[in-house]
């Protein structure tokens, strides 16, 4: 335990990454197998369990120390941090027996194993002395690693690139290696540690296993530039940004899996791609995206459907029906059992369509419109994958035809907007790329072409679906393609180099995702609370609202004397987390109330700003600390660490989406928020209205949960 709280403080006090690397590699060359593999999982926060609860050890310290709770909650306020509040403030409990061996001197995987979860499992005062015999005589830094261990809150901040940095130069391997080793489910044992770091053998392999997804950059232009990248055009696939779950699907001959970026197993919420995944010839990977898309709709639905499905563990006949999955595939990593990531995107491009045969080629792509009957690279081919059927339309057809309303729907309110059509995939040299010999074998030709009937049926291999793609023919179509993203439900656009291999990691340079502008709205600030961490002395979470309905000329008088006397905030007596679950917003149609008695109306009464979304960044540390300083100045009601301010600060907020909701006060649920700038020239009375955020929701159909 002592060598493992010195690596956690060494690492802590670190200033570069060979300082870093180093102390790894010293400590895991040093650890015995079992203790190694321990630290591992912690490093690489492969499982948080909470043991007990951050609340629950506050307690246990305050009955041991006998401090009074108002200084404990201070001196956290001040550090930011339960764990390292408690080490600061313990000062261990004169006659309490201390263990029988000196806890420091036990190894890692001791605590981990055996004294950690037995605290954990008892009760009340049990739990308590237990917890503090295990302080007893320990030094800080160690109290604040156990503190963390039980709470399941340790995070070192030490980038996973630099851990297996670290086992590469420990062990000679090849860091790619390693980092598929990595992948999947870790059980800390000595069996794995060595395991791990043995020489490459064939037999080694696990058919769980995923591979290091590639992750891309953000795609940030110069204005002043005629081409974002290098290269040619012609040199880079552009396709959808999908905005769904990533994820592997895996056909090997130990069986199907479907893993998340997040390394977690989760074909137990999407039984339905398992059954697509056996369709697959064994020793298959594919990479791709999880998205909720129902039969004979050109379009996946919106996130917030996919939402539905992800932690249910058998999700019942009646979920599964109203929200259908498939996998968007995008990649091939491994082919016929043989790792082919170090292939050219290119080959792997041209290996995944012959795999995916239509018609599962029914998603819409970024391409240039598609014209013409002939043959040559980049028309649509004559009659199409389903010419003479009721199938959904393919490649250009499934664009450029306006799709007909399903029964009961309003024509005329149905979104007629299209997307740029699929031309067919092509090499950046114009010509068809070469195709693998097992691609044109027969026999899986022979397999596969039974499992594929129309798109729209049930059949478990129509939910496996081939991202379009096409080489970007020109710099200009570019802004075009990325603002037409939001027609497919995508987030924007995926920029990868044709001769890059699948490299693990985000490295800059060959992927690069290029997201569709965001929404903008302009709020007022509400709210606000103290951070965390190194922010803990600073108010740094805040709370933005809206106005509840558009302001008359009289409403903007009364708002702009807001300065000296504040406006109305819906709620501020309850705190900004007190809305009602089955609240909504007020209707905003109606500025003046039924008359009374038949008497004349009644003026509606001056308008609200209601809370609409929290957001916690955007602001650079000049900023935070302006703003700081003007909390503190004009606070005008406190709910226990919330402070209320007067409300005549208008922040430009940026997000990916909006969705209705009746947990929210504003009635509406807002995705991903930030602050885009502080719009120090504008007064509260311009700021805009619940209205204006309803109406982005109604241009766009009622939901524009990440994507419209």
């Amino acid at each position: 335990m002592q060598a493992f709280a010195d690596l956690i403080e060494r690492l802590d006090r670190s200033a570069g990454t060979s300082e870093r690397v180093e102390a790894l590699v010293a400590y895991f060359a040093a650890a015995e197998p079992l203790d190694a593999a321990w630290a591992l999982q912690v490093l690489l926060a492969k499982r948080r369990r909470r043991l007990i609860t951050g609340r629950r050890l506050r307690q246990i310290c305050l009955e041991g120390c006998g401090l009074p709770e108002w200084l404990f909650d201070a001196c956290h306020a001040q550090v930011g941090d339960s764990a390292e509040t408690i080490a600061l403030l313990w000062p261990g409990e004169a006659g309490m027996a201390a263990m029988p061996t000196s806890v420091t001197d036990l190894p890692l995987h001791h605590w981990m194993e055996q004294l950690l979860p037995a605290a954990a499992a008892l009760e009340g005062e049990e739990q308590a002395v237990a917890v503090r015999r295990l302080w007893q005589g320990l030094d800080g830094q160690q109290l604040l690693v156990s503190c963390k261990l039980l709470t399941g809150g340790l995070r070192v901040g030490v980038a996973q690139g630099l851990v297996v940095r670290a086992l590469a130069r420990l062990s000679g391997l090849d860091e790619a290696l390693l980092q598929h080793r990595l992948m999947g489910a870790f059980t800390p044992s000595a069996a794995v540690w060595n395991a791990l770091l043995a020489p490459t053998e064939d037999g080694d392999a696990v058919p769980s296993r995923p591979y290091p997804f590639c992750l891309a950059s953000p795609l940030e232009p110069d204005p002043e530039s005629p081409a974002p990248l290098e290269g040619a055009p012609g040199d880079w696939l552009v396709e959808w940004k999908w905005d769904g779950i990533r994820g592997q699907l895996i056909h090997r001959t130990g069986g199907s899996f479907l893993w998340s970026r997040g390394e977690e197993l989760i074909h137990d919420a999407f039984p339905e791609l398992l059954e697509a995944a056996a369709c697959l010839p064994p020793g298959t990977v594919l990479d791709g995206e999880v998205l909720v898309w129902p039969p004979g709709r050109p379009h996946p639905a919106p996130f917030a459907q996919l939402q539905r499905r992800l932690g249910r563990r058998r999700p019942g006949r009646a979920l599964l029906a109203e929200c259908p999955v498939v996998l968007v595939a995008y990649d091939l990593l491994e082919w016929h059992g043989e790792d082919i990531r170090g292939w050219p995107l290119s080959r792997r491009r041209s290996a995944l369509e012959a795999l995916l045969q239509p018609p599962l080629q029914a998603t819409p792509g970024p391409a240039a419109e598609v014209s013409g009957t002939g043959g040559e690279p980049g028309e649509a081919p004559p009659g199409g994958a389903d010419a003479g059927t009721d199938a959904e339309p393919q490649g250009p057809a499934a664009v450029a035809s306006d799709p007909q309303p399903e029964p009961g729907a309003n024509p005329e309110g149905a979104d007629r907007r299209t997307a740029p059509a699929l031309t067919p995939f092509v090499t950046g040299g114009g010509e068809q790329p070469e195709r693998d010999e097992h691609l044109r074998d027969g026999v899986l030709v022979a397999r596969l072409q039974p499992l594929l009937p129309a798109a729209g049926s049930d059949a478990p291999a129509t939910r496996l679906r081939l991202s379009p793609a096409r080489p970007l023919a020109s710099w200009q179509e570019l802004e075009h393609l990325r603002q037409a993203a939001d027609v497919v439900n995508a987030e924007g656009l995926m920029l990868k180099a044709l001769a890059s291999p699948y490299r693990a990691g985000r490295r800059r340079g060959a992927w690069w995702k290029h997201k569709r502008e965001p929404f903008r709205l302009d709020a007022v600030l509400l709210y606000a609370q103290a951070g965390s961490g190194r922010r803990a002395n600073l108010f740094t979470d805040y709370t933005f609202g809206l106005w509840e309905r558009p302001l008359e000329p009289q409403d903007v008088a009364a708002a702009e004397r807001g300065r000296d006397e504040p406006a109305s905030v819906s709620g501020a007596h309850d705190g900004p987390d007190s809305a009602p679950a089955d609240s909504a917003p007020a209707d905003s149609a109606s500025t003046v109330s039924e008359p009374m008695d038949g008497g004349l109306p009644q003026q509606a009464p001056p308008p609200r700003l209601v809370s609409f979304a929290k957001a916690y960044s955007g602001l650079d540390d000049r900023e935070i600390l302006e703003l700081d300083r003007w909390i503190r100045s004009h606070t005008t009601e406190r709910f226990g660490p919330v402070r209320a301010v007067e409300p005549v600060q208008v922040f430009e907020l940026a997000f990916e989406g909006l969705q209705r909701s009746g947990r929210h006060r504003s009635g509406i649920a807002v995705r991903f928020p930030r602050i885009s700038r502080w719009r120090r020239d504008k007064p509260a009375a311009e700021a805009d209205s619940l209205e204006a955020a309803l109406a982005l929701l109604e241009r766009t159909g009622g939901t524009m949960d990440g994507s419209r």
